[in-house]
């Protein structure tokens, strides 16, 4: 992967460029969903989560890689959007059944403990 490919890390980006599209998500989706779905797709553009969102939600700002690279429009949004419920899924899925597993787990060690 060559440096060009690299995200930038999130604080450096607003500094760096201006977004061309913002996206407001209801607070329910997980951040840490937001942010691992930004990096999945940061080969295809910068997507970061605005600081100073309106409270009760997210923003999230696309822009372009590079000033000659394609333009943000409706289909990536879509596909993030795509992306971002699959991954919001997991992230609650993990969480509210994170008791469980573990529960599940320590049963399993226990009985392989004991013979």
């Amino acid at each position: 992967m060559d440096l060009l490919a690299m995200p930038l890390p999130a604080s450096q980006i607003p500094a760096a460029v201006e977004p061309e599209q913002l996206l407001r998500l209801d607070a329910a989706y997980p951040a840490e969903a937001v942010l691992h779905t930004a990096y999945e797709m940061a080969a295809e553009a910068l997507i970061w989560l605005v600081p100073d969102a309106p409270e009760g939600s997210r923003l999230v700002a696309f822009a372009r890689r590079s000033p000659d690279g394609a333009p943000v429009d409706a289909a990536l949004a879509a596909r993030f959007l795509d992306r971002l419920t699959d991954q919001s899924l997991r992230v609650m899925l993990r969480d509210r059944t994170a008791g469980m597993r573990d529960a599940v787990f320590s049963t399993a060690m226990a009985a392989l403990a004991s013979g």
